[in-house]
């Protein structure tokens, strides 16, 4: 069974009412000692996409410190291969660090500490650092 993509409903909100993607096979399995906390942080982040106060400080953070927006380059010999629809790519190395996970780091700062969160955990595929959130340290 194929997810069918609805109209007007953002891509992240396309799911059942168990937060399952694709169906009958789709999902995810979580041990039940994440299931509280998981919860929590669905409520909290169900919360604080649509909260203007906490949106506005995620732009300052990524225009201050990420160096956002980054560029949208034209791919101008993808264009003419597909013969003439106007195809771009965002420059995301250009932001600072270096690439897309400085976004996301970002927001999971930032929804730490809206959670009173002290620490998080960041999972670099190389090492896995532990870090005050937003204290630099």
């Amino acid at each position: 069974m194929r997810l069918k993509i609805r109209k007007g409903i953002p891509l992240i909100d396309q799911h059942d009412k168990n937060c399952m993607y694709g169906g009958k096979f789709g999902g995810n399995f979580i041990p039940e000692t994440l299931k509280k906390p998981i919860d929590d942080l669905t409520k909290l982040f169900t919360k604080l996409r649509k909260d203007k106060k906490f949106l506005k400080e995620r732009d300052h953070y990524f225009k201050s410190y990420v160096g956002a927006p980054t560029p949208f380059i034209k791919l101008e010999n993808l264009t003419d291969r597909l013969g003439g629809a106007q195809i771009y790519a965002k420059v995301v190395s250009e932001a600072n660090g270096g690439a897309h996970k400085i976004y996301n780091a970002t927001v999971h700062c930032l929804i730490a500490r809206r959670a009173g969160l002290r620490q998080i955990v960041g999972d670099t595929r190389r090492r896995i650092c532990r870090q005050n959130a937003f204290n630099g340290s």
